[in-house]
């Protein structure tokens, strides 16, 4: 088994797989931090909370700061109930450029009610890739919420233009014609 075939299992979502070949990479070699971050995913996909978190930090451990662990450790601290912690974990994530790691907090602080705090981190995915339709769509329904009525409708009109299915932008352009009383 190989880190290659641990990643293409996970990503066909097939978790009994990713976890078999994850497993064998770390037999052979036990430092493996790309093999620990796949066995940490796994298992918060299947809810193995405890679980997620030990492979998780043995990953960070072995490969300090890398933005996907991460923003995984985010993920585990935001379903653990952890906000504070999740937050500082999405945003070193997006501060070492995934857009995951913004997105996560922006839905966080929308959760939240701060709808400051989510616009902010929505801007900072988007400073990463302006061609993102979810960080756009994420950023519209923020600004829709501020009041920043052509703001949100120039986002949300961008994610339809880039993903024209994106529900979440066509929810908020919806929000702003009934707003409107169109």
């Amino acid at each position: 088994m190989s880190l290659q075939a641990a990643q293409a299992a996970l990503a066909r979502r097939d978790f009994v797989g990713a976890r078999r070949a994850a497993a064998a990479v770390l037999l052979a070699f036990p430092n493996d931090a790309a093999a620990s971050q796949i066995l940490g995913i796994v298992a918060l996909e299947l809810g193995e909370l405890d679980l997620a978190k030990q492979h998780l930090r043995r990953s960070d451990a072995a490969a300090p700061g890398q933005p996907h662990t991460l923003n995984a450790l985010g993920v585990l601290c935001r379903r653990s109930g952890k906000l504070d912690d999740a937050r500082r974990l999405f945003a070193r994530a997006g501060e070492r450029g995934s857009i995951d790691g913004w997105r996560n907090l922006g839905a966080l602080e929308s959760n939240a009610g701060d709808v400051s705090a989510s616009a902010r981190a929505y801007e900072r995915a988007i400073e990463l890739n302006a061609d993102d339709a979810a960080s756009h769509a994420g950023l519209a329904q923020a600004l829709e919420l501020a009041h920043q009525v052509d703001r949100a409708r120039e986002h949300a009109s961008r994610a339809i233009a880039l993903e024209p299915s994106n529900e979440t932008a066509a929810l908020t352009l919806a929000n702003l014609c009934l707003r409107e009383g169109n």
